[in-house]
């Protein structure tokens, strides 16, 4: 079995649509406030935009955790 872990980073890009930039293998002991500040520096670092244009707003952030078992076949 394989477990995979992705940190989701939504935000909101100046059109109104959700943007989200995802990290992969996130350290455990991430913090929410640490979290939280990333996103508040990416909104004012302004280096992030695609074609819904800059982004302006945090909308939420959360941990995916995948297992993925693999089924033997004969």
């Amino acid at each position: 079995m394989d477990t995979n872990k992705v940190l989701e980073m939504i935000f909101l890009a100046v059109d109104g649509s959700k943007v989200t930039i995802a990290v992969p293998s996130p350290k455990d002991s991430l913090s929410n406030s640490e979290v939280d500040g990333v996103m508040n520096e990416i909104i004012q670092a302004n280096i992030f935009s695609d074609n819904h244009g800059n982004l302006v707003k945090k909308y939420g952030a959360r941990k995916v955790i995948k297992t993925v078992e693999e089924i033997p076949l004969e």
